[in-house]
């Protein structure tokens, strides 16, 4: 019995609790105690928000900025690539051979120590032996192509070679590229060597392309002399700095 009477009191007062609560808000009652309430919990859930919507607002800040970071570096990389292409053209421009209006404009894309690759191939016009300058300066020869790319070969490359001769004294030889450097061979020793002195290209154009005359290889660095030999050579040296330029022109084979 006593039992009976500790679970039928709590019940009763829970009963009489719920009871009243309807009441008393059935006729607005609670209103005030509400509106309380509601004030007392109001910074609680406004610094559950402030900690929740607002690291979620930073994320998606911090997402656009870097995306907007990644889309300037592209223009700037992009405007970058244009400033040293308008730069190229008016160096190019700027040089009266050869003419400008028959060569094509390439860019670098990679490189090797042998060879480096530009952005133009058979499609574009290129051929093998193709000529490439920069300014008035031979800097390679196509090697291969494909068809909109083509290795082009560093005049020091073991297989490159073509008739040259100095500007100054008119002495001839052989251009050829050791691997490490280039060397004019085959001068007679009649013919004078001076150090400082440029080589150019003494010109080897047909119907199939070539080389065309007086285009800059270098200048002379050493002289290796005897007079037991039949012939004399010179070490030449590049006035252009490869590894710097990013745009080149190919001399094509219908613009000879």
């Amino acid at each position: 019995m006593q039992k009976k009477q500790k679970i039928f009191l709590p019940f009763l007062v829970f009963i009489i609790f719920s009871l009243l609560i309807f009441f008393l808000s059935s006729n607005n009652l609670l209103s005030g105690f509400t509106s309380g309430l509601e004030n007392m919990t109001n910074p609680i859930r406004q610094t559950i928000y402030n900690a929740f919507g607002k690291s979620e607002t930073d994320t998606e800040q911090l997402k656009k900025l870097k995306n907007e970071n990644i889309r300037l570096a592209a223009e700037l990389s992009d405007k970058r690539e244009q400033d040293l292409e308008i730069a190229a053209l008016r160096a190019q421009f700027a040089s009266d051979y050869p003419s400008p209006k028959k060569l094509l404009p390439a860019s670098i894309i990679g490189r090797n120590d042998k060879e480096f690759i530009i952005n133009k191939g058979e499609k574009d016009g290129v051929d093998k032996e193709s000529v490439v300058v920069y300014e008035d300066n031979l800097v390679g020869v196509i090697g291969k192509e494909t068809g909109h790319l083509s290795a082009v070969l560093f005049l020091t490359d073991e297989n490159v070679s073509f008739t040259a001769k100095t500007s100054k004294t008119g002495a001839k030889g052989v251009l050829v590229g050791d691997g490490g450097g280039m060397v004019l061979q085959n001068v007679t020793l009649s013919d004078k060597l001076e150090k400082g002195d440029l080589v150019v290209t003494s010109g080897n154009v047909d119907s199939k392309g070539g080389i065309p005359p007086d285009l800059v290889v270098g200048k002379i660095i050493s002289i290796n002399k005897k007079s037991s030999d039949v012939f004399q050579s010179a070490e030449v040296k590049s006035l252009v700095d490869i590894e710097s330029l990013e745009t080149v022109f190919v001399k094509i084979a219908d613009s000879l």
